[in-house]
């Protein structure tokens, strides 16, 4: 914990790097979405044909989001020494019958909403990729991630808070103060490694306001980045065990957006995203 600490990057913004990690919640949610009401549907009516919505149907979508929804994101409206209010909106599972049910299964982001006010505790096992709890402010719009379902319960114990939008810094501009990137390794040895990585296009980011940013639907691009690794890069994990089709989480001194090689001060291998 504490190499992992001394690592921890002091940025002004983070962005969702979107390979293995970031919005992979949301994906695993719409599968199983999916998975469920393929099976419910399959059975529902004998011509075939989709019901406007069913109480099925409604109960299995209740039952997916409430088991695997674990991340919020929202404003910060308050902060004590270990806590954050966080007001966020999420799905409103009382409106759900109401949707269509081909609707049911598509984004999660579409469905109804409503707003709801979280109280979010930190300790220290919580990780911050951008920027530390002491930097946080009120105002901030933050993604807080948790092991806990977000319906169950009003006060949630963050694993990682991710800092999207500060102040009168646009979008563009947290998304080139990113420091580290998170990809799949295409070609190791013992001097360094090859990431490919899944990354917003920052050339055609035009969001000055963060609460404005859908980060499923900004533009990717694949970019592939020459990692060094020295005597001083700290492992989270063994450097040994790093081969060809790892994803690895590597982290640079300085932005990485503008380069497509540095050296890593700290490496996560293999990567483990937080848990969902």
């Amino acid at each position: 914990m504490q190499n992992k600490t001394k690592y921890i990057l002091i940025a002004a913004v983070v962005v969702v790097v979107l390979f293995a990690a970031g919005m992979a919640y949301q994906q695993k949610t719409i599968m199983d979405l999916k998975s469920d009401l393929a099976g419910i549907s399959g059975g529902s009516s004998g011509s075939g044909q989709k019901a406007l919505n069913s109480p099925s149907t409604v109960r299995a979508v209740q039952s997916t989001l409430t088991s695997n929804t674990k991340e919020i994101t929202g404003k910060i409206t308050a902060k004590t020494d270990n806590s954050l209010t966080v007001e966020a909106e999420v799905a409103d599972l009382s409106k759900l019958s109401g949707v269509p049910e081909e609707k049911l299964a598509g984004d999660t982001n579409a469905l109804p909403k409503t707003k709801k006010t979280y109280k979010v505790s930190v300790n220290g096992q919580t990780q911050y990729p951008s920027m530390k709890f002491q930097d946080l402010s009120v105002g901030d719009q933050v993604i807080v991630r948790t092991n806990e379902s977000v319906y169950q319960a009003d006060s949630l114990t963050a694993s990682e808070i991710l800092v999207i939008g500060r102040g009168n810094i646009s979008f563009a501009e947290m998304v080139k103060e990113l420091k580290y990137i998170v990809g799949q390794v295409k070609e190791a040895s013992d001097k360094y490694v090859v990431v490919e990585t899944q990354q917003l296009d920052v050339s055609k980011i035009k969001i000055s306001d963060p609460k404005e940013a859908d980060l499923q639907n900004v533009p990717k691009m694949t970019k592939n980045y020459k990692v060094f690794i020295d005597s001083e890069t700290s492992f989270l994990g063994s450097p040994d065990a790093i081969k060809v089709g790892d994803v690895i989480k590597a982290y640079s001194a300085k932005p990485v957006s503008s380069v497509t090689e540095f050296t890593a001060v700290k490496v996560e291998n293999p990567f483990q995203p937080p848990v969902k």
